[in-house]
């Protein structure tokens, strides 16, 4: 097997991901984390993908294999297809599995997971609406993932306030603004239809999820951050920064659509960094929305070192993620 992630073949990279994801289930299903418990008013969904987790088990363990499988793949295929680096790589499989066995144990790993899948469909899609035959649906659906968030991890609603700053930053007409604010409020709008049919107040979900919002979290961030994963993290944001570093000097070699998805990358690692850590709710699904797409930056930085050192900064990243797991 290659060790230079960034010289992976698919078949490796799927197979080393395959295997940190069975370790992050093994890790986050056997040991008395606090995800094993019911979580209550954090998010409307949290409470039933806890409860799912702890009557069936093994069948949680195998939807926590496959969204980690699912998010990993779907990074990778949308960078490949935006040609967001000089040359095509699949390393983001294996370095989304790393990110993912970081930081997705230190919370309710179902919940974790699958805003670590919706945090995928977003920055995929977005990246699918800048390049030059995009559509207006690839914005309304990546702002779809976007608003259901809030529905699985209540810290995540803070990211909304990302939206308008976003699309004004990428110059977006005026249609696909109006496109992109119906989208993101859709899930939750949806959501408080059906809670007002069963007879409650058609805001009380928005109200609460606000409220929440403002709160601590059930598990306080410093509590989440330990030594370990404070490293990990850490590294993760580091080389993302040398990364963008090194895409300003490359930039004018590039294509129009590829600068213009470092542009959205980069504005949304910033953004959502400045609000997360002004925010006393931030969680584990935070870090890894802000980890996947520091992870979606750091091939480029690979491609341009040493090949040694780039195996060297791999596994160290490697050993890191599971000492923090």
């Amino acid at each position: 097997m290659i060790i230079d992630v960034v010289r992976h073949k698919l078949l490796e990279g799927v197979l080393t991901l395959l295997i940190i994801a069975v370790a992050v289930v093994s890790v986050g299903t056997a040991q008395p984390l606090p995800h094993a418990d019911v979580a209550i008013g954090v998010a409307p969904l949290q409470p039933l993908l806890t409860a799912f987790e702890i009557a069936h088990p093994i069948l949680a363990a195998l939807l926590g294999i496959a969204l980690i499988l699912h998010t990993a793949i779907r990074l990778s295929h949308a960078t490949i297809r935006a040609k967001i680096y000089p040359t095509t790589t699949v390393a983001v499989i294996a370095l989304s599995g790393i990110a993912i066995a970081g930081i997705a144990t230190a919370g309710n790993l179902l919940a974790t997971l699958l805003v670590g899948v919706l945090t995928a469909e977003f920055i995929a899609r977005m990246l699918y609406s800048l390049k030059h035959n995009a559509r207006t649906h690839h914005i309304f659906t990546a702002m779809m993932a976007l608003g259901a968030m809030p529905l699985v991890d209540g810290s995540t609603l803070g990211m909304m306030t990302l939206l308008p700053l976003l699309l004004i930053s990428l110059r977006a007409r005026v249609r696909e603004v109006i496109v992109a604010i119906v989208g993101a409020a859709l899930p939750l709008f949806i959501y408080c239809y059906v809670v007002w049919c069963n007879g409650a107040e058609f805001s009380a979900t928005a109200t609460a999820l606000w409220d929440n919002m403002l709160l601590d979290a059930q598990l306080p961030i410093v509590e989440v951050l330990t030594l370990s994963r404070l490293i990990f993290v850490g590294a993760l944001l580091f080389l993302g920064l040398c990364s963008a570093v090194i895409y300003r000097s490359e930039r004018l070699s590039m294509t129009l659509t590829a600068r213009n998805s470092w542009t959205m990358l980069q504005l949304c690692a910033i953004q959502l960094i400045a609000i997360f850590a002004l925010l006393p709710s931030a969680s584990a699904a935070s870090l890894l929305v802000v980890s996947l797409i520091a992870v979606t930056m750091l091939p480029l930085l690979l491609q341009r070192m040493n090949i040694s050192i780039s195996i060297v900064g791999y596994i160290v990243l490697l050993i890191l993620a599971f000492v923090a797991m």
